[in-house]
């Protein structure tokens, strides 16, 4: 269930039902949200007509709230995939499998895809195809989701470490 509040009223403006349990926070630009629930799919909402747009099958369940670039949406799957879809209708556009199970979220910069794996890999991918680009290893499970700061990617590793890789 996707609910607004209307703070004049002191109750939701309105509501949707969105199948299952939502896992992760939404994610808005415009007046389209991208939703990801338990039951594995993820949900393109229109807000402005309060309806839901297209809704894709993410096998292995999404885990953590999409990322967007300017025509796709990405997601990771406990099962260990990232998938990119079309924003505009959710036509699937590539699939990466990682080497073990994603638990944690996605960053976006032009061009790339970054994302930690319980294997303890930070994997960075071609956002266009899903072509690997590089890996990082750490000594430990990555199971938070990297951030973007500066030109430096920042991860942290269940190793007790934060690490702080130029990608400039």
């Amino acid at each position: 269930m996707l609910t607004t509040d209307d703070p004049a009223k002191g109750k939701p403006a309105w509501e949707l039902d969105c199948g299952s349990e939502i896992v992760a926070p939404p994610l808005a630009e415009g007046d389209r949200a991208w939703i990801a629930t338990r039951g594995g799919k993820l949900l393109a909402v229109d807000l402005a007509g309060r309806r839901i747009d297209w809704s894709v099958e993410a096998p292995g369940g999404v885990i953590a709230a999409p990322a967007l670039t300017a025509d796709t949406v990405f997601v990771a799957t406990a099962a260990g995939q990232v998938l990119a879809f079309a924003r505009a209708d959710g036509k699937l556009r590539w699939t990466f499998s990682a080497e073990g199970p994603i638990s944690g979220g996605i960053a976006v910069d032009p061009g790339r895809v970054f994302f930690g794996c319980k294997d303890g890999n930070l994997y960075v991918v071609e956002a266009g195809s899903g072509t690997l680009l590089w890996r990082f290893k750490t000594r430990a499970a990555v199971n938070g989701a990297p951030r973007i700061h500066d030109g430096l990617l920042l991860v942290g590793s269940d190793d007790g470490q934060l690490y702080a890789i130029d990608v400039r």
